[in-house]
């Protein structure tokens, strides 16, 4: 399948020093653009899965008695 594949026919640089060049009809866009970052925040307190840093890693938590830096929502 991969030997069937013809080389794009124009190149241009990407912008990127780490990418090179990219086909000539690529765009090249922000990934936080394409991506967007949707918060949730626990307000109501309906999720009880509570995640916490402490010196072992992350760990889960229990929301009525913490342990480690836990967060305020």
């Amino acid at each position: 399948m991969i030997a069937d594949l013809e080389p794009y026919p124009a190149m241009k640089d990407s912008g990127v020093p780490w990418l090179g060049e990219v086909s000539e009809h690529w765009r090249v866009d922000r990934g936080k653009w394409l991506f967007p970052h949707k918060e949730h925040v626990n307000a109501d307190g309906a999720e009880t899965n509570v995640l916490s840093l402490t010196l072992r890693g992350v760990v889960h938590n229990d929301p009525e008695d913490p342990e480690g830096l836990v967060p305020k929502d």
